[in-house]
């Protein structure tokens, strides 16, 4: 089977699109900063809690950025890229404690902690990102009951 001149550039060309980012192609990204802290769950390091910032600040643009917890607690908040942070505003921070599902693959509940800090009009922390700081929140207490 012969691939002629004209099938092998076409290809090409379809490879060389898909492989572009969406920042290439101009998509808004702006800089991000380090957001990082380590939760804990009745006083013990828990992993696999989700932890979401929501922009709170007039003028910011949408955002999603978010984290897990590792088998330590610890988390680093990513918005483009795992851990790069998030873009200078103030966000509040919602937490859910589930599972990876292992017929879907997706994280879904029940929520561990009973819905009580995944409601973003309830939540009680907050961060401001600031232009070049790094944001350490150190502790996270959460509890179960």
């Amino acid at each position: 089977m012969r691939i002629s001149t004209f099938s092998l550039a076409l290809s090409i060309l379809l490879l060389a699109q898909l492989g572009c980012s969406k920042e290439e192609k101009g998509a808004p990204r702006e800089a991000t900063y380090p957001i990082k802290a380590v939760i804990t769950v009745d006083g013990a390091p828990e992993a696999q809690i989700q932890v979401t910032c929501h922009p709170v600040g007039t003028g910011q643009l949408p955002t999603a950025s978010s984290a897990y917890t590792a088998e330590d607690g610890a988390f680093s908040i990513g918005t483009y890229e795992a851990g790069d942070g998030a873009p200078a505003g103030e966000y509040k921070l919602t937490f859910m404690w589930g599972a990876i599902s292992l017929m879907s693959g997706r994280y879904e509940g029940p929520d561990k902690l009973k819905g009580r800090y995944s409601k973003l009009e309830k939540s009680e922390f907050s961060v401001t990102v600031e232009d070049g700081k790094e944001n350490d929140m150190g502790e996270i207490a959460l509890t179960t009951k």
